[in-house]
């Protein structure tokens, strides 16, 4: 399941960076058809945040993963 969160994660980092920022998320909401707000989008991205750093890389996506128990 850790490979598989793995590939989505880089799905939304379309530009290899290793990161998943505001626009990133924003954008795959949009391809989507999410309708979510930008605060919802901002709140996201903090809540998973934990460099504060504005991003949220591999390990603070899967942590945040874990954490819904989607994976152990």
């Amino acid at each position: 399941m850790e490979d598989e969160l793995s590939r989505i994660f880089y799905i939304f980092d379309d530009d290899g960076s290793g990161t998943i920022d505001f626009y990133k998320l924003k954008k795959v909401a949009q391809e989507i058809g999410e309708q979510v707000s930008d605060k919802t989008l901002h709140d996201m991205i903090r809540a998973a945040d934990l460099k504060q750093s504005g991003s949220v890389t591999l390990e603070e996506f899967l942590r945040v993963m874990r954490k819904m128990k989607l994976i152990s």
